[in-house]
């Protein structure tokens, strides 16, 4: 698979826990940081989105290298520390 793709893959990931992470708040309420948090998501997963269907055009990166490395085991390590901040708020 093309690295730009798979980037864009763990952008989405990320984005998508964002979101997911204001919903198991139990009493959500719209303060400045879950505004920024719900921005923050809406621009991540947008760009992955842009980054899915525009690979070839206009890559993230172009091949695996240091820079495709760091993005995607930054992101799959945000990917679970949000992952288990969910499990943990649900009581699982």
């Amino acid at each position: 698979m093309h690295p730009s793709r798979v980037v864009s893959l763990c952008f989405l990931g990320v984005s998508l826990l964002l979101v997911a992470q204001l919903g198991v708040v139990s009493p959500f309420a719209l303060t400045l940081p879950t505004v920024v948090q719900l921005l923050g998501a809406a621009m991540l997963m947008l760009g992955s989105l842009y980054g899915l269907v525009r690979y070839e055009e206009n890559p993230i990166v172009t091949e695996y290298g240091p820079a495709a490395y760091l993005l995607i085991g930054t992101s799959l390590f945000l990917f679970v520390a949000l992952a288990l901040s969910i499990a943990l708020s649900l009581g699982v």
